[in-house]
């Protein structure tokens, strides 16, 4: 028995010296990893790379549901009782800007009744009527159009709109003035019976017109009706505008009285950089006197630096008097120009393509309304349609891809009690995230019905942009 301890020891002893000293000439494949090994645990690399700091992986992020095709959910009413009686409020005009500097974007309304309310969107996504002016005195049809523009230079849109005197007088010019996380202040910045020099307006922008740095009010119209002007007029068709000067503090200055260098009658005017070279241009539609409607044409003003309204150059024809809408439809980074069914690309600075159709049953004399509701980067498009006489009209909505559209899809109108009846203002539409879900809705003014809001839904997460804030863009 001692015999067998003895031999099994000696044997244990004889395999540790064989592994500690191999036979010369033969690699133990062991020593290399152990080595690579120690060496990393000093942070040194012998043969192998040094190991990466320990860090703990995150974990995989949560597999997202895929989203189904945009859509619209079914509308919802925004009715306004009037405060003189049982009735509502006819809504004619919308316009969303976000007017109290929160963040998010509020609704305003323009009525029959000489109404603006100002509905602001709390952070639970509803609109709640908050303000509210009149834009007449008298028993007077409002006109209601309107403008935005930062007037008071605090870095958020201000409302601006037209004021009726008690003789139905139109030329005064109302402000909401935005205040930074408070309600808009109403500022008469204009009274009616300054107009003596001309009578009612044909269109309005704003621009920067002097160039000192303050938000501008150019006024168009087509006749002039006081003797004494000192404008030169063969007849009484005399095309003039005047501008209203801003200070930075939201007053305007009295205006000067001036011709314009052609004798159409402007009829609807914009303010939109149209050539992509950095600067405002002015974009009017206008129809010679006495011509028939295939010769209205679009003219622009191009901001060159220098005096503006002085120069007008052709763009191209509209074929008649529909209302233009200016968007990016291909994706080239300039505006293409949309009237009623007809589209034109613009292929390089100032140079349209011919007339593109979009494929549609009758649609009615409403403009088209144009947005990125799917938030594809693309631009999308709405009008209003019916296949014949008697059909329940819809809305079509087409999103785009980039230079042509896909096959829309529809929405009937509701069965409201006042026949869902859209206003013919270019105004009638407004698009924003009116819900707080992330995604772009509609808002329509439907006369008696209130506005109808349709809530978007299955749209792609806005991207987040870093790029800190976007440069001041240059004037005229």
């Amino acid at each position: 028995m001692w015999g067998l301890r003895l031999a099994c020891a000696t044997l244990m002893v004889l395999l540790v010296a064989c592994e500690r000293n191999p036979k010369p000439g033969v690699e133990d494949a062991t020593q290399p990893a152990l080595a690579a090994h120690a060496a990393r645990m000093e942070g040194r690399a012998v043969g192998l790379p040094a190991a990466a700091p320990w860090t703990v992986a995150p974990p995989a992020p949560a597999p997202q549901p895929a989203l189904g095709p945009f859509g619209f959910r079914p509308p919802r009413q925004l009715l306004r009782p009037t405060d003189d009686g049982p009735g509502r409020a006819i809504v004619e005009t919308l316009a969303t800007l976000d007017i109290d500097g929160d963040g998010r974007p509020d609704l305003v309304t323009m009525s029959a009744q000489g109404l603006v309310d100002v509905y602001l969107q709390t952070p639970a996504g509803q609109l709640v009527r908050r303000v509210t002016v009149r834009s007449t005195t008298g028993d007077y049809s409002p006109d209601n159009s309107w403008l935005l523009g930062d007037f008071n230079r605090d870095g958020i849109d201000d409302f601006v709109f037209r004021l009726t005197d008690e003789h139905g007088v139109h030329g005064g010019v109302g402000l909401l003035l935005s205040r930074q996380g408070g309600l808009p202040v109403f500022r008469e910045a204009f009274p009616p019976t300054v107009y003596m020099a001309a009578d009612g307006i044909s269109e309005w922008v704003v621009l920067d017109e002097d160039g000192d740095g303050h938000q501008d009010i150019v006024l168009f119209r087509n006749f002039v009706d006081v003797p004494s002007t000192p404008l030169s007029c063969a007849s009484q068709i005399c095309p003039n505008y005047q501008v209203l000067y801003g200070d930075g503090t939201g007053n305007l200055g009295r205006p000067v009285l001036r011709r314009l260098p052609f004798d159409q009658m402007l009829r609807e005017a914009s303010v939109i950089d149209l050539d992509g070279d950095g600067l405002e241009d002015i974009v009017a539609s206008a129809l010679a006197p006495g011509s028939p409607e295939d010769d209205v044409a679009l003219f622009a003003s191009y901001g060159n630096g220098g005096p503006p309204l002085q120069e007008w150059h052709y763009v191209h024809p509209l074929g008649s008097l529909t209302s233009v809408v200016f968007a990016d439809l291909d994706g080239n980074g300039r505006a293409d120009t949309i009237h009623g069914a007809t589209i034109r690309f613009q292929e390089a600075a100032r140079r349209f393509s011919d007339e593109v159709y979009l494929a549609s049953y009758y649609h009615y004399p409403y403009v088209p309304h144009v947005a990125d509701f799917d938030h594809d980067g693309r631009g999308d498009l709405v009008n209003h349609q019916f296949t014949d006489f008697g059909t329940i009209p819809f809305l079509a909505v087409y999103l785009g891809t980039g230079g042509d559209f896909r096959q829309p899809f529809t929405l009937d109108d509701p069965p409201w009690p006042h026949g869902f009846n859209i206003s013919i203002h270019r105004h009638a539409y407004a698009s924003a995230d009116f819900n707080a879900d992330g995604c772009t809705d509609l808002a329509i003014a439907v006369n008696y019905d209130g506005v109808a809001i349709l809530d978007g839904y299955n749209c792609l997460p806005w991207p987040h942009r870093m790029a800190g804030p976007m440069p001041r863009r240059k004037k005229r």
